[in-house]
């Protein structure tokens, strides 16, 4: 190991990332950036504690996708100085396939194993988190590590993408000692990833033609509510979207789930927004052992006749019963929402909806605009089409808020950077009710992350899993 790099490397850490005599360091900008990063979290980088969780969720799809590419790789490397690492989406990782004992012995000693937690955050500079953090190929060697005890490796990690949803589902790294490093690696990591995500999108597109050819079935033999689903797609007819909530799909799938157990199918009733109490029958859709999702049709239980009602004044409705009054929904995490839509309403000011990708932001947001509204316009601007057109998008920006209307920025963490400092500008100086944003949440340390801190107010959407 070059020791005028690791020298260089103390001092950096120990004090500003620059070369002792002010000029550009020896690192990589990319690695320089993760260190900044590190050092803004305070990562400790004589530290060697790593979060630690032993039963960890497996995702099931990541696994079905990757474990024969994996399985096939362990094969071909078996003996060899090499150690393959698969990890989830939060960095932790969940599979390891070392490729000799004394590999093996090294990894366990720096707790490079399942069920620790590898995020930039804890574990600082390294080829799974940095991966995550970057979005794109990492390649940690050596002295780049932010943590002392892991200059004893090389890693070499790639995200790993869903080809339809664009959404993070893992990454596949390959780790060896610094001595032993090669250049066919990187090159063997990516050549898996395509692999992966081709396998991804084959399961993902089987699974989807499955539930649409049950959810036709269903329909063709049944006139009542329909509605297909599993984690990640609903599908529902006309009579089943005039029943459902959103709060209702989540609900299904766990009910169905609960119900289901080993059978194929199962019935009961479903108690779902607004108090519509459904009969309900839940089949399951699949391949023995591999559950694609379930198809449940829903009819409502029939009301006991009520007495007439009394005939008397009209009085006014309060305006948290209507339609746009409050956000449907029955779990504590809705309720909760609900206490913080009040509150960010009663503060007023620019306000910022964060939460996971798929939770509902944009729903929340027009929800607060309509609360909100007093009969201005609203408009919708992703900051993803910021990069197509940099300028246009800014002038519609400026001439929205100007004309007086609420503008949502939807995405605003994935805004071009160069815009960060104008936008911020336009955060400062908007009128108080006149502005909202989505993003997935404060914290970040890119330029697109930091304008999300001047939205003064921000609430949390929890995931649908917990609504």
């Amino acid at each position: 190991m070059n020791r005028d790099l690791c020298a260089e490397r103390e001092r950096m850490l120990d004090g500003p990332l620059t070369s002792e005599d002010g000029r550009p360091a020896s690192f990589r900008d990319e690695i320089v950036s993760s260190w900044r990063r590190c050092k803004l979290v305070g990562v400790a980088h004589a530290g060697e504690d790593v979060p630690y969780q032993p039963n960890f969720e497996r995702p099931n799809r990541l696994l079905r996708a990757a474990g024969p590419v994996i399985d096939r790789l362990a094969e071909q490397l078996l003996g060899s100085p090499v150690s393959i690492l698969l990890a989830d989406s939060d960095a932790q990782i969940i599979d390891r396939r070392p490729g000799s004992p004394k590999l093996a012995q090294a990894l366990d000693r720096a707790m490079v194993a399942p069920g620790f937690h590898y995020a930039e955050e804890y574990t600082g500079t390294n080829g799974v988190g940095s991966a995550l953090e970057e979005r794109r190929p990492f390649v940690v060697s050596g002295p780049e590590h932010f943590r002392d005890n892991l200059q004893q490796f090389t890693c070499i990690g790639s995200p790993l993408r869903h080809p339809i949803t664009g959404s993070t589902e893992g990454v596949l790294d390959v780790t060896c000692r610094v001595d032993e490093t090669q250049e066919l690696l990187k090159p063997l990591v990516l050549a898996a990833v395509r692999e992966i995500e081709s396998r991804i999108y084959a399961d993902a597109s089987r699974r989807e033609q499955m539930l649409l050819d049950h959810f036709l079935r269903a329909g063709r033999r049944s006139s009542t509510a329909v509605v297909t689903l599993n984690e990640d797609v609903v599908i529902a007819n006309t009579a089943a979207s005039g029943l459902l909530d959103l709060s209702d799909q989540a609900m299904l799938w766990e009910w169905a789930c609960r119900l289901l157990g080993n059978r194929d199918e199962c019935n009961g009733e479903v108690r779902l927004a607004h108090d519509v109490v459904v009969l309900a029958r839940a089949t399951r859709v699949g391949e023995p052992g591999a559950t694609a999702g379930v198809v449940v049709e829903m009819r409502p239980r029939p009301r006991a006749p009520s007495p007439p009602a009394a005939v008397g004044p009209r009085t006014r409705r309060d305006p948290g019963d209507n339609a746009h009054g409050q956000l449907a929904g029955r779990s504590i995490a809705t309720a909760r929402l609900r206490e913080d839509v009040d509150a960010a309403i009663a503060a007023g000011g620019p306000l910022l909806v964060c939460g996971e990708v798929g939770t509902g932001k944009l729903f929340v947001a027009t929800h607060l605009y309509r609360r909100r509204a007093d009969g201005e316009p609203l408009t919708v601007l992703d900051a993803r089409a910021s990069h197509d057109d940099p300028v246009a998008w800014m002038g519609r920006l400026t001439s929205s808020v100007t004309s007086g209307a609420t503008v949502v920025l939807r995405h605003l963490d994935e805004l071009v950077p160069r815009l960060a400092a104008r936008v911020a500008g336009v955060v400062e100086q908007a009128a108080p009710t006149r502005l909202l944003a989505t993003g997935r949440a404060r914290g970040g340390h890119d330029e697109a992350s930091r304008v999300l801190d001047h939205f003064p107010i921000s609430i949390t959407v929890a995931p649908l899993r917990y609504r």
